[in-house]
């Protein structure tokens, strides 16, 4: 596949030197599904604000197909957006907020050709039943899929998807995720989406860009993120890891011994970590569901076994969350136990007593301290 977009150097720094995106580079691939992923503040909306063209770079290029776009305006791109909160006119039917941007400005059609646009775009969001309603009467997943046929009636090469599931409850957005996952198959144009919601971005992404403080973290598919994290930041950002302080005690064959004053953990060391010695600050990152509990009498050979304090536990129906204190500073330890039986719960150490759980190093990576 080619590269369609491509960000090269690309910053945008505002009034009094306050850097929303610092020099980042990207290259997108034509037909894939990206999201941009990170907290509030960290960049993401204003670089796709600088991809549809509402935002200028103040400096950096911006390429789509190998032409520079930079200082283009947004109806000379051939990129569509699909707001946050949908901007549909409430005085309007379906109809006439999909063909709004067909019978206006510099993309007018003919009406024969407005009316196949439309018809198409509704067929593909599974609303030709409803163009006659006004936004005011439908759902809002149907409000969602009316902003989405408004962009694809103009038959962009890039659709850019703005926190577009952020307003809908949580059942009707994870059914959501699966429909715009399907409909960008179905489509094979290059759809861009901006979120913060880290569980929303691995169910829909081909690839995720996470961003912190204006820059990129790390880009990769949703598997690499969360299995091989670069950082102890993209490791807490993606999914639920424990980062557990100590000191390293022991090193050898690309894994290190972490020494949670008193507690010992073993882990895989993170790429940027390869220069860590024994004695040196660390960080050792461990997915909650990784943790197994070890029974009084069972042998765990091919495990590391350490103690914690259970403080409290929390039921969520096909798992169990335990919190924990390990260490000498009892730090915190949150363990996913999977309910494999109704019993299993009855059967779970009370609070405030020690018990043993396993682990492999495998399922553990270990940073330096400053590598957060």
């Amino acid at each position: 596949m080619k590269t369609i977009i491509q960000l090269e150097n690309v910053s945008k720094i505002y009034t009094g030197g306050f850097k929303a995106v610092d020099g980042i580079n990207l290259g997108i691939l034509e037909g894939e599904f990206v999201t941009l992923l990170g907290p509030s503040g960290c960049g993401k909306t204003t670089t796709l604000r600088m991809l549809a063209g509402f935002e200028e770079p103040t400096r950096g290029r911006i390429s789509l197909d190998g032409q520079d776009i930079t200082d283009s305006p947004p109806y000379r791109r051939p990129i569509n957006t699909v707001f946050q909160d949908y901007a549909l006119f409430p005085h309007l039917s379906v109809l006439d907020n999909v063909a709004y941007g067909l019978r206006t400005g510099k993309r007018k059609l003919g009406q024969a050709l407005v009316a196949e646009r439309v018809k198409s775009a509704l067929g593909m969001v599974g609303l030709l039943g409803k163009a006659d309603n006004r936004p005011g009467q439908l759902s809002g997943g149907q409000r969602q899929r009316v902003a989405m046929a408004r962009a694809l009636a103009c038959q962009p090469r890039v659709l850019l998807l703005d926190e577009p599931l952020s307003a809908l409850d949580v059942k009707l957005r994870e059914k959501m995720q699966v429909e715009l996952k399907q409909l960008h198959q179905q489509l094979g144009i290059t759809f861009l989406m901006v979120t913060h919601d880290q569980k929303e971005a691995l169910v829909m992404s081909d690839r995720i860009v996470v961003m912190h403080d204006g820059k990129i973290a790390q880009i990769g598919t949703p598997e690499d993120l969360y299995d091989r994290p670069a950082s102890a930041y993209v490791a807490d950002f993606i999914g639920a890891s424990n980062l557990l302080h100590g000191k390293v005690s022991a090193l050898g064959d690309g894994f290190a011994e972490v020494d949670l004053d008193g507690a010992v953990l073993r882990g895989r060391l993170a790429d940027s970590a390869r220069g860590l010695a024994v004695g040196d600050a660390a960080v050792i990152s461990l997915r909650p569901e990784r943790v197994q509990r070890v029974t009084d009498g069972e042998s765990k050979e091919s495990l590391s076994v350490f103690e914690a304090r259970v403080m409290n536990r929390h039921f969520h129906g096909y798992d169990v969350r335990l919190d924990a204190k390990i260490g000498g500073r009892y730090q915190d330890l949150a363990i996913d136990l999977r309910r494999d039986s109704i019993a299993m719960v009855d059967s779970l150490p009370p609070m405030g007593e020690v018990a043993r759980f396993a682990m492999t190093a495998a399922d553990a990576l270990v940073f330096a301290e400053d590598q957060q």
